[in-house]
């Protein structure tokens, strides 16, 4: 594969280039994910029409994050360090309960998440969930807390809060570039 080529994890943790690929997945103590699904999004396939077999290793891939994240209280995951958070919502459509790991950054006590997908076309599924049922639960640390949740598709204060959630990690600033959508930012606010 090329030197140019740009690889995606669906949940928006990995975004990197052939070289930083190995090196992230070492950071993250994490296998380095085989090649047949990685070129397939690499070659315009998209995301969205991934083989069975991706889906099954992103939630493998997830599952690892989620018991690193336990085993390490939180703190110091991956290449995000302590800014990740595990996301648990209830399926738009199927009504299960899902858990997904998710950069964050704070905004005074409220907790910012961008629904970007790696610049995919389509929103992710834990988007969708959170449009349908705003109630969620968030892991942050050790904490474990009922959230809910204000999508902002667009506007001032979610462009704001897009570009504070970019000088966290990077590779969100990208992620425009990558679609024609606009990337939606969720507000986390905890429930008392």
């Amino acid at each position: 594969m090329g030197a140019t080529a740009e690889y995606f994890l669906v949940n928006d943790l990995i975004h990197t280039s052939d070289v930083g690929l190995a090196k992230a997945c070492k950071r993250a103590a994490i296998p380095t994910p085989g090649l047949g699904y990685w070129a397939k999004v690499r070659h315009g396939q998209g995301i969205a029409r991934s083989s069975s077999a991706f889906w099954r290793d992103v939630a493998d891939w997830n599952t690892r994050v989620i018991d690193e994240f336990h085993a390490k209280r939180g703190k110091s995951i991956g290449p995000w360090g302590d800014n990740l958070l595990l996301l648990t919502t209830r399926g738009a459509k199927s009504g299960q309960v899902r858990t997904t790991p998710l950069v964050y950054h704070r905004d005074g006590e409220r907790y910012i998440i961008a629904a970007s997908k790696g610049g995919a076309p389509t929103h992710p599924g834990w988007y969708h969930n959170l449009v349908k049922h705003r109630e969620a639960e968030i892991e942050v640390g050790t904490e474990k807390f009922k959230v809910r949740a204000t999508p902002l598709p667009k506007g001032p204060e979610r462009d704001r809060l897009y570009e504070a959630h970019g000088n966290v990690f990077s590779g969100f600033r990208d992620y425009p570039k990558k679609t024609k959508r606009i990337i939606p930012v969720v507000v986390l606010e905890r429930v008392h």
